[in-house]
């Protein structure tokens, strides 16, 4: 995911260790910058490929907009904002898939991955 190794952009590491980030493929928010990186990581593990195709950067937030293509062949549109803090970290992200269908797709994987057994088949 470009949001790790970016070209003198950045987000991960501008994430304040008490960031939250909501996520449409998750129920509940993510806290903490480690786990934010953590359930980063998986998603990028769920795409076949990813590109971003527009990311802006100001004072106070960055947007990222990637298409992403999912292992069964179907692309996925990903938009992903932070929003920073006085002091110029990222306190909150944003992070939403479309199509709906795809994201519940994601969704399911990711959540079998994060909670092996709890959920049914």
């Amino acid at each position: 995911m470009t949001i790790f190794t970016k070209d003198g952009l950045t987000l991960v590491s501008e994430l304040m260790d008490g960031a939250v980030m909501y996520a449409g493929v998750l129920p509940n928010r993510v806290a903490g910058r480690e786990k934010i990186i953590s359930v980063l990581k998986l998603l990028d593990n769920l795409y076949a490929s990813l590109t971003d195709l527009d990311r802006r950067n100001t004072e106070v937030g960055e947007l990222i907009v990637s298409q992403a293509r999912l292992f069964s062949g179907e692309k996925v549109t990903i938009k992903i904002a932070g929003l920073r803090d006085r002091n110029g970290w990222i306190e909150t992200m944003t992070m939403t898939h479309s199509p709906r269908a795809a994201m519940n797709v994601l969704s399911k994987q990711l959540l079998a991955i994060l909670y092996p057994g709890d959920l049914a088949a």
